[in-house]
């Protein structure tokens, strides 16, 4: 079998290993085309692009301290692929997105920033950004940025809505949180269960009883994970209600879901 000798063949067998899930190898077929010629930015963004990935299939088993590394290691290697080619939106937007991954939330913010200027339309970027500033609790910040996501068609778009319910109940607006989390259920967001549980809680907070345990019941039905709560608003619910045989077995179901889980 010939082996490859130029810097091309190394990086097309590191893109059919990437296509093909096969990133260890991905990586080593890139580095073989770095080591040829260091002053390709796409050797190091591609590399960058592998260990991320990496990374996501180590968290999916649970190897949190290999997943650090292989984040760690996609940052690097973004950053060198940017030193070449600095108006790599692509490039900014992964970096970003690696420093999400660590819970660095504001160099995630500066690289999404960084993208947005390079190409304003990155739709994704938006959706990362409001993520970000969700979890630094700048909600009027984050409600934008999901908003502007919304705007230019995100392939995240149902989530948009989830996160954006979420902001905005947040902010005390209720009612627009109630449409937003309905317009995720609508697009089949995957926190649909939440999504509902979501609802109930800024319908209880409008005063609105009847529906709001409809929601409750609804999020129990899809197996959100916040069942616990759900029974218990459920049952607060039913309460407010005056069906309080309905609201004590609501409350009992929350003791019994709630111990489970702080069980595991």
């Amino acid at each position: 079998m010939n082996q490859p000798t130029d810097t091309k063949e190394h990086f097309q067998l590191g893109q059919k290993a990437f296509d093909e899930d096969n990133y260890e190898q991905a990586i080593s077929e890139y580095q073989e085309s770095i080591d040829t010629d260091p002053s390709n930015a796409d050797d190091y963004y591609w590399r960058g692009r592998a260990f991320f990935e990496l990374g996501q299939k180590d968290i999916d088993s649970g190897k949190d301290d290999r997943a650090i590394a292989n984040y760690k290691n996609a940052i690097a290697e973004y950053q060198k692929s940017i030193e070449i080619e600095p108006d790599n939106a692509d490039a900014y937007y992964w970096l970003g997105y690696a420093f999400f991954e660590l819970k660095k939330y504001d160099k995630a913010i500066a690289n999404f920033d960084q993208c947005i200027q390079i190409q304003n339309d990155y739709a994704d970027a938006y959706y990362w950004w409001g993520n970000s500033l969700y979890f630094l609790d700048k909600y009027q910040e984050a409600a934008k940025k999901y908003q502007e996501s919304i705007d230019r068609d995100s392939q995240y778009q149902a989530d948009d809505y989830y996160r954006l319910g979420n902001t905005l109940y947040f902010l005390d607006k209720y009612q627009e949180a109630a449409e937003k989390y309905q317009e995720s259920i609508k697009l089949d967001s995957q926190y649909k269960a939440n999504a509902y549980y979501r609802w109930g809680d800024a319908l209880y907070a409008s005063e609105k009883y009847q529906e709001a345990a409809e929601k409750y019941q609804e999020s129990i039905k899809q197996g959100s994970t916040y069942i616990a709560y759900a029974s218990y608003w459920l049952g607060a619910s039913f309460e407010q209600l005056e069906k309080y045989e309905k609201a004590a077995q609501k409350y009992e179901q929350f003791i019994e879901k709630h111990q489970s889980t702080s069980k595991n």
